[in-house]
């Protein structure tokens, strides 16, 4: 984990895998805390007239790449803000060392097989089309790990965790974060 310089903060930046309840969790955390709340793939789809899934499908992984690093740059820089942004947002560095420079970033972890149970009926993940989810998942998770842990400030693992209790985790590292 890298150290963040904690004078400037003012958003909360939730970073992970698809179904670790970064959106979910983002919007509880945000009514608890008296914050805004963004959701980077909820902005993207508004922005954009689209649905990712369609992105991907007509322009292809780069191009939706592209289109939502545009989407990074327009929310980095809120300010009293819960930004939950899309599993891949950290496979960009600029994506995150902007995040990073108002934003304290907590990664959210959980098992792949649990992930996948999460997200065994959402067809709306381009990545995980087809059979062996978890096997996907995993692949996946092992390919962006590096970079996830690069950036996070706070490791929360939500495995067998409610979406409150992955809240209540998420309080309880931020205090010791600052102490």
């Amino acid at each position: 984990m890298s150290g963040t310089n904690k004078v400037l903060i003012t958003n909360i930046v939730l970073i992970g895998m698809m179904g670790t309840y970064k959106t979910s969790a983002g919007k509880l955390l945000a009514d608890r805390l008296e914050m805004h709340f963004m959701d980077t793939d909820a902005f993207f789809e508004f922005e954009y007239g689209m649905k990712i899934a369609e992105c991907f499908k007509q322009y292809g992984e780069d191009a939706f790449r592209d289109l939502e690093a545009k989407i990074v740059d327009r929310v980095y820089y809120f300010e009293n803000t819960v930004i939950a942004t899309g599993g891949g947002v950290p496979e960009r560095d600029d994506n995150m060392e902007k995040l990073k420079r108002y934003g304290l970033i907590i990664l959210l972890t959980c098992n792949p097989k649990e992930l996948a149970g999460r997200l065994k009926r959402d067809k709306n993940r381009p990545l995980l089309q087809g059979f062996f989810k978890a096997r996907k998942l995993k692949q996946l998770a092992d390919r962006r790990r590096e970079r996830y842990e690069k950036y996070a400030d706070i490791v929360v693992d939500n495995t067998g965790l409610s979406v409150a209790e992955t809240v209540e985790r998420i309080q309880e590292e931020i205090i010791k974060f600052y102490k």
